[in-house]
């Protein structure tokens, strides 16, 4: 069983890209999550593939926002331009599973550490519990210098408990950092 799953995953043809299939059973579980290695398995193109899987209107929400996180996992200068575009185009109007969505692009974003710093940062004043979560989330990995001010300033202001630990967290981050 662990053989078929295995080669379910490899890509079908090198440098050929992974078919819709080879996605789904990558994204399939509930409560795991694909490793690095089952991802960069699935070859070069495993970004623009989990970038059309993620586009794809007729998928559940729950399917989309994984391919988005597991964009984390495949780093390209396509999933980075992809990912940069989404949270600027969707972050503004996002509510519900929307706010899931981007959520997952900022949290996908720190696989491109610090250079991310700036669209984290201007997320913290999200209305949206979710996304001012995943930024704070986000910015606890990048430690980013440039972002102490405005950390420091959100959780002034910042009710809700889990975010403001997330930004005591990334506050401690910049502090080892810089030891």
């Amino acid at each position: 069983m662990a053989l078929a799953f295995a080669g379910a995953l490899a890509p079908s043809v090198a440098g050929a890209a992974p078919s819709r299939a080879q996605i789904e059973r990558l994204l399939a579980g509930f409560e795991s999550f694909p490793s690095e290695a089952q991802v960069r398995e699935l070859g070069p193109d495993v970004d623009a593939a989990l970038i059309a899987y993620a586009e794809d209107a007729s998928l559940s929400p729950l399917r989309v926002v994984r391919a988005i996180a597991a964009l984390r996992l495949a780093p390209s200068s396509k999933a980075r331009a992809w990912l940069r575009a989404y949270v600027e185009r969707e972050a503004p109007t996002a509510d519900g599973p929307r706010s899931l969505r981007v959520a997952a692009a900022l949290g996908a974003l720190t696989a491109y550490g610090a250079d991310s710093g700036p669209l984290l940062v201007a997320q913290l004043g999200h209305e949206q519990v979710a996304i001012r979560q995943a930024a704070a989330a986000a910015l606890v990995q990048v430690r980013w210098p440039e972002a102490r001010g405005p950390i420091t300033a959100r959780l002034a202001v910042e009710r809700d408990a889990p975010v403001a630990g997330f930004l005591r967290r990334a506050l401690r981050a910049l502090d080892e950092q810089s030891r």
